[in-house]
């Protein structure tokens, strides 16, 4: 490619950085102004330019949506297992001990109560175990 010699217009102090910026790197003004050019292009050209195709982005948030869906079964699962097997200690618990019903739901309520305070993940107030 061929230079071509062109007359611009600039602002002093964006002359004077370039000026600076020339000197320190040790190289000219006018090599200074075309790498900001070359800079300026990159950089618009990253606002608009995509890296990965949308076909592979929609398979990979195929593939994430089905982890998830895995993901969320499985912890079903555990928690509907760790439910039944503490319903069941819970019911041993009692009826080896001779608690009522009553009081094994004020128990039960004042647990909710506490877990609730406490800011827990899981909200056992909305379960129906007993």
């Amino acid at each position: 490619m061929g230079t071509i010699k062109r007359t611009y217009k600039l602002d002093e102090a964006v002359l004077a950085d370039a000026v600076a910026l020339a000197e320190k790197k040790g190289t000219s003004v006018t090599a200074i102004i075309e790498n900001a050019i070359r800079c300026y292009k990159d950089y618009t050209y990253m606002e608009t330019a995509a890296f990965v195709p949308d076909q592979f982005v929609r398979q990979v948030n195929a593939s994430l949506r089905l982890l998830e869906k895995r993901q969320n079964a499985k912890t079903n699962q555990v928690l509907s297992e760790l439910a039944i097997q503490e319903c069941i200690l819970t019911f041993i618990i009692a009826s080896n001990t001779n608690i009522s019903a009553d009081t094994l739901a004020m128990y039960r309520q004042r647990a909710v109560e506490f877990l609730r305070l406490n800011n827990r993940v899981f909200r056992m107030d909305e379960s129906e175990l007993i």
